[in-house]
């Protein structure tokens, strides 16, 4: 007998999204096939090429669906000690050869007071590869990203900053949002789900992410997490119902100055 039980939203479209997967391979696969059955004149490798590239997005598109249809179905967090350190150099030993290439210089700061925070270590890599991917990708020619790591009382921080093209101020509130993308942003790769994949993370730790940026100066996002995490019932509501003010009082009183920046996409 089958069951006709609905499922809920989030399983429907995971198993949805899972399914478009094995037909976005095979033809990817068939495409790069087609080389072997002969040489292709220029304009044919040049449609081959671009065929390719646009399955790629399209894959790229299924994954972070998936990640985010398990976020909202209340994927459960495997905590462990982990190393926030370690996770800010594989992503940049990831992306070394684009920061080289367009000639952006990387600086990390790390207070000595910083101590190891429990999390999810998967997640929270996912986290940090997509601030920095972004800092980087939407940053201009020779810029500079900046990633400081200190402890703030009861949490530990990350600020990520970067001199790219800014935010807009009507953008600012909304950068969060799956798929949303703000003005100018129409040419920037990604996914449009980076940042809301990245937002549901650390809210299901029980902390909270915000963006300050200045239009053609730059912008900073930072998130923190907290050292005690709230019952498993507490984050859950406050998942589903908190607006983040997007502004750190903390933040307000450091005495650097915020000449960073951001994307305006924000999705990787």
């Amino acid at each position: 007998m089958t069951d006709s039980t609905p499922k809920p939203q989030s399983e429907f479209i995971s198993t949805i999204v899972h399914d478009l997967k094995t037909p976005i391979t095979a033809v990817k696969g068939f495409i790069e096939l087609i080389e072997q059955a002969g040489t292709l004149n220029p304009a044919q490798k040049q449609f081959s090429d671009k065929a390719i590239a646009v399955l790629g997005r399209m894959h790229d598109l299924v994954d972070d669906l998936l990640d985010l249809a398990k976020l909202d179905a209340g994927v459960e967090l495997h905590l462990h000690e982990c190393d926030i350190q370690v996770f800010i150099q594989e992503a940049l030993e990831t992306l070394e050869s684009i920061a080289l290439q367009r000639q952006i210089t990387v600086q990390v700061e790390i207070g000595p007071e910083v101590r190891p925070i429990r999390a999810d270590a998967r997640l929270l890599r996912q986290v940090i590869n997509n601030l920095l991917s972004n800092a980087i990708k939407y940053n201009r020619d020779q810029g500079t990203v900046n990633i400081r790591v200190s402890e703030q009382p009861g949490s530990l921080r990350v600020d990520v900053r970067d001199t790219g093209m800014g935010i807009r101020s009507e953008d600012q509130t909304r950068v969060f949002e799956p798929f949303y993308r703000g003005r100018g942003s129409a040419k920037a790769e990604g996914t449009g789900l980076g940042l809301a994949i990245v937002e549901m993370i650390i809210r299901k730790h029980g902390g909270r992410i915000w963006v300050e940026s200045k239009l053609n100066e730059g912008s900073v996002f930072s998130f923190n997490l907290p050292r005690q995490r709230k019952s498993s019932h507490t984050i859950s509501n406050e998942f589903s119902s908190e607006e983040s003010d997007g502004v750190d009082d903390s933040f307000q009183d450091s005495n650097e100055s915020l000449d960073s920046d951001s994307r305006s996409d924000q999705g990787v």
